[in-house]
């Protein structure tokens, strides 16, 4: 950082000196003041930069305080402040608590991780997802915001600092899968009187649903029914799914008509 001050004096500059106070852990009335440059003047008004090669982060203030050649002096001042505050941050905020971490969820259940992170010197300034599938809020909740299909996503997390934007990130994945069979609910056979005895054909229309979606939901089963009688309760039909229930292929087991 450079600092830039203008110095008179009416006879004759001697010296500047640059004194900072580290305020991070003190307060201003307890901080030891420490010398961090200083350098040789002449005349009766001269132009100078100050640097300081930062090492450590924190909050700090800092003043020069110039001699004449008799032994008078003053610290410059900024707009009437003799000492300027300023936060320095060389790191970028840094992920805690084990977050964030790989998930596995069912389709149709909501992704939810509280991410947790911290700056040492600024703090927090924002969240960013790079998948417009999910969301992230200012207290690094992690939600989806859109259904997820069975899939794995992969999910790059960046944070970063209020003041400086340094940033930080990690990627994670989201597993989704459908490991639950479709439902199905018998809607009315034709004839209606079908009985156990019966040959020939019937109509048995069902109602489907998935959480990973099916072609159709209603389905119109023609079976024959010759062969597929026997003693007791029928048993008549089965439900075989359609390739599109993503996660897989269900075999739905023997159904009884009413």
């Amino acid at each position: 950082m450079i600092f830039n001050f203008n110095a008179s004096d009416n006879l004759n500059l001697k010296n500047a000196t640059m004194y900072t106070w580290n305020l991070t852990a003190n307060s201003e009335f307890t901080a030891t003041p420490y010398i961090t440059n200083s350098t040789t003047l002449s005349g009766t008004f001269e132009q100078y930069n100050l640097t300081w090669d930062f090492q450590d982060e924190g909050y700090f203030k800092t003043s020069i305080l110039i001699y004449d050649s008799v032994g008078n002096s003053n610290w410059t001042q900024q707009s009437g402040i003799i000492n300027v505050s300023f936060h320095v941050d060389l790191n970028p905020p840094y992920f805690t608590d084990g977050t964030p971490y790989n998930m596995e969820v069912e389709a149709g259940v909501q992704v939810k991780q509280q991410i947790n992170a911290t700056d040492d010197v600024i703090g927090i300034g924002g969240w960013n997802v790079n998948d417009t599938n999910f969301a992230i809020n200012s207290s690094g909740w992690f939600t989806n915001d859109t259904f997820l299909t069975p899939n794995i996503y992969w999910v790059n997390i960046t944070v970063w600092d209020s003041v400086f934007a340094h940033e930080n990130s990690s990627v994670i994945y989201v597993n989704v899968t459908d490991t639950i069979s479709p439902t199905c609910k018998l809607i009315s056979v034709i004839p209606s009187d079908i009985e156990s005895n019966s040959t020939g054909t019937f109509e048995a229309i069902i109602n489907c649903t998935d959480i990973s979606g099916i072609n159709i939901s209603r389905y119109l089963i023609i079976r024959t029914i010759e062969g597929f009688l026997h003693a007791g309760l029928p048993n008549l039909w089965s439900v075989r799914f359609p390739e599109n229930d993503k996660a897989e292929e269900h075999i739905d087991p023997p159904h009884s008509v009413p």
